[in-house]
């Protein structure tokens, strides 16, 4: 038996999955968050020790937990060769297989959204049809994931091969296939807006994905480049952090609570004060020179975009109490 989970961080809209073998007791892990917190849980609620951490590509959108969950786990962190990631794992290529209990994964090379890219095939315990594919960010619910994020000079090319990687797997994945993508409703990563439904299946995708609305490879490259809106700023930064591998917090660090001549002072050397209560709250009343981002579930995107990448901030927020 085999149980899929998916886990969706709504600001970010983003989408990993538990897969667990409930024969062997062993379970997967794909595209993990940063905070692990929920898969160590999940681990210890369906008593299955994770012993792979499969990632798709190198993400430009948030940091990855990867490493973070292998330090606690001992699991084996899997990712694409093409990617040259600088942290211990295991590189697979186009192809690929290997199995963990009863079911295997198959690498399939799907560049496009990044240029390592790779989606991974499930097959259950003695089943020679796939039963799932894990997309990343290649195949979306509807949509594909853009091409722009590593700079111009790539992006033609990336476009070219996205649509291509599209057409391979509508051509070669049965229709049943269940595609778990990464990017979901609310990610700057998709090339346009996509459904808010969180997965999908082959067969769909044959009537609704970009790659089958049209008619020839210069209008997928032309009618994907012209959805393309403004992302975030700290996405910039991202890749060369997850390629090097981010650093092992063990615990999430918590803030220390600040004075209020402590705030003034650090305000005038030039440190930004968020004020994360509503917009009404701050209409009414705030500190001068502070910055209104409502807290909700895309704060950490919006304090990413607007302020320059790893500013030390301080935070202002309601006192629950």
């Amino acid at each position: 038996m085999m149980q899929i989970q998916q886990f969706f961080l709504e600001g970010l809209g983003h989408q990993s999955y538990f897969v667990t073998d409930e024969t062997s007791g062993l379970a997967v892990v794909v595209d993990p968050r940063r905070d692990i917190d929920i898969y160590l849980q999940t681990s210890k609620r369906a008593n299955a020790r994770i012993t792979h951490i499969l990632e798709t590509h190198i993400h430009n959108d948030y940091v990855t937990g990867a490493r973070e969950l292998a330090a606690q786990t001992g699991a084996t962190i899997v990712g694409s060769a093409e990617g040259h990631i600088q942290y211990e794992h295991y590189a697979v290529h186009d192809g690929d297989r290997f199995s963990v209990g009863e079911l295997t994964f198959q690498v399939m090379a799907t560049p496009g959204h990044t240029p390592e890219h790779v989606s991974y095939v499930l097959y259950e315990a003695n089943n020679t049809q796939p039963y799932a594919v894990f997309s990343g960010g290649s195949m979306l619910v509807g949509g594909a994931g853009r091409t722009d994020l590593l700079g111009p000079a790539l992006t033609m090319t990336l476009t070219r091969q996205q649509y291509h990687s599209l057409r391979r797997m509508l051509d070669t994945l049965p229709g049943s296939v269940l595609v778990y993508p990464t990017h979901g409703a609310g990610s700057f990563c998709a090339a346009s807006a996509v459904s808010d439904t969180r997965s999908t299946t082959i067969g769909q995708e044959r009537i609704i994905s970009p790659a089958m609305q049209v008619q020839s490879e210069e209008e997928f490259i032309h009618r994907q480049i012209a959805g393309y809106t403004a992302y975030p700023r700290y996405y910039d930064y991202m890749h060369d952090i997850n390629q090097a591998g981010p650093s092992i917090l063990g615990t999430l660090p918590s803030p220390s609570a600040l004075s209020p001549s402590l705030v003034q002072e650090q305000m005038r050397a030039g440190m930004p004060l968020v004020d994360g209560r509503s917009r009404d709250a701050f209409a009414h009343a705030h500190i001068p020179g502070s910055l209104n981002i409502e807290l909700g579930d895309s704060f950490a995107t919006y304090i990413g975009w607007v302020l320059p990448f790893n500013t030390p901030l301080m935070l202002l927020i309601e006192d629950e109490a």
